[in-house]
């Protein structure tokens, strides 16, 4: 289910909005009055995308939109500002408020589902992306902790001391060291495995296991 936050003072408006909007199977509408009410819904009901009004009385569409994306969680909603306004410094100052798209009033409606379509679909390969990273992070961050056991975790020599810090350029990468006694002998080695990230990491594992 899309949710649509419609934010507009004329209600003749919002109703033809979402009538139009709700031909499309899988389409929820919230409706806000003024700035205020839009905030509060995006607030308490996350919207997929917002339709905004600019001049609503009380908190305009410009304040609103900047209220809005004060809260770094809703830099993915996009926002499709509505206005017969001709002044194009208004646009300008839409869009540097955080707004995505513009239709101009009298909208038309295909033109509009298609501008909201489309941000929807770049809304949602934005969230894919975000939690492919995140899972890359993650297993990036366990394959790191792996690669740390497999260096030694003491370096306690008869008559010597010796002290180790190992920090990888990226969670993992292909740096490695080993000290080995051989009867009075203390063999140290440190190795540079060429490249970073995954591959030199895998290299890394089978150097150290030779």
């Amino acid at each position: 289910m899309t949710r649509v936050l419609i934010a507009d003072d004329n209600r003749l408006v919002r109703d033809m909005l979402k009538r139009h909007l709700t031909t499309e199977p899988g389409i929820e509408v919230v409706e806000a009055e003024d700035g205020a009410r839009a905030v509060e819904l995006v607030r308490t009901t996350p919207p997929d995308v917002i339709l905004m009004d600019l001049v609503m009385p009380g908190m305009d569409g410009l304040d609103a939109i900047r209220r809005i994306r004060e809260d770094p969680r809703n830099a993915g909603i996009p926002i499709i500002f509505l206005s017969s306004e001709t002044d194009r410094t208004k646009w300008v100052e839409a869009f540097e408020a955080g707004a995505n798209d513009f239709v101009q009033k009298p909208y038309e409606r295909r033109e509009l589902q298609a501008r909201m379509g489309t941000h929807l679909k770049l809304a949602a390969l934005t969230r894919e992306l975000r939690m492919k990273n995140a899972l890359l992070e993650r297993e990036q961050y366990l394959a790191g902790h792996v690669q740390s056991q497999l260096l030694p975790r003491k370096l306690d020599f008869a008559g010597l001391e010796i002290s180790s810090v190992y920090q990888a350029q990226e969670q993992i990468g292909g740096d490695f060291y080993d000290a080995l006694e051989d009867g009075d002998i203390v063999n140290i080695v440190m190795a540079d495995i060429s490249g970073h990230g995954a591959s030199a990491a895998l290299l890394m594992a089978v150097c150290k296991g030779l």
